[in-house]
C-alpha cells in the first residue's frame, strides 16, 4: 500500500486513480507480461518528451532477448493501440 501511495505522488494523481489504473494494466496485460514490462519501460524516459523507437526496439531486444525488431515494433503498435503510448511520425518514406 505505500509502495502505491508513493508512486501516485510521483504520477501526480490521486491514490483512488492510481489504483485503478494499476488494476486495469494488470488485467488487460496479465496475458502478455512482456508487453506489460515494455510498458513499464517506458517511466524511463522524462515526461513529455519524445522517445525515439528505434531507442526502444533497441533496448528492448536487448532487454528481453526479442529474436528480431519487428516483435519490439508490434509492441509499441500493441501500446499504441491500447492507448497507452502515442506514436508520432515524423517522416514519410516515399
Amino acid at each position: 500500500w505505500r509502495q502505491n501511495k508513493k508512486l501516485s505522488k510521483v504520477l501526480g494523481c490521486d491514490t483512488k486513480s492510481f489504483t485503478s489504473i494499476k488494476k486495469y494494466l494488470d488485467d488487460v496485460l496479465e496475458d502478455n507480461p512482456t508487453i506489460k514490462e515494455c510498458f513499464m519501460d517506458l517511466a524511463l524516459f522524462p515526461e513529455d518528451q519524445r522517445i525515439p523507437v528505434a531507442a526502444l526496439v533497441d533496448m528492448w531486444v536487448e532487454l528481453y532477448g526479442l529474436d528480431n525488431d519487428g516483435i519490439a515494433t508490434a509492441i509499441v503498435k500493441k501500446l499504441a493501440s491500447m492507448n497507452l503510448a502515442n506514436v508520432l511520425v515524423t517522416r514519410y518514406i516515399q
